[in-house]
């Protein structure tokens, strides 16, 4: 069964969430109902990227390195690399780290 690697990102402090499920728009509301103690604090939050994989293992992998990453630029390379895609909003700040990198 197909599972889906996702990004969320807190639009309280900005930072990124790492995860995986089947049904993404299920967790991510459940997060932005508070029902996971380690992210209520910092809702609400968005989605920012998707990965579909093809089972556990995999998810697991790319969400571990996801959080091995120490920046978000870093994040974003990874995600180009990895044929992630971004939500349209957040596709502005891919295209202008790929930019910096070209000049």
């Amino acid at each position: 069964m197909p599972v889906v690697v996702f990004i969320m990102h807190s639009m309280k402090d900005g930072r990124f969430w790492f995860g995986h499920a089947v049904d993404v728009e299920k967790r991510i509301a459940a997060h932005n109902l508070g029902k996971s103690e380690f992210t209520k604090p910092f809702r609400p939050w968005k989605l920012f990227a998707t990965k579909e994989v093809d089972n556990h293992s995999d998810a697991v992998f790319f969400e571990r390195r996801l959080k091995t990453l120490q920046t978000e630029e870093g994040m974003l390379v990874f995600m180009l690399y990895n044929d992630f895609k971004l939500t349209p909003e957040y596709q502005l700040r891919l295209n202008n780290i790929q930019q910096k990198r070209e000049d």
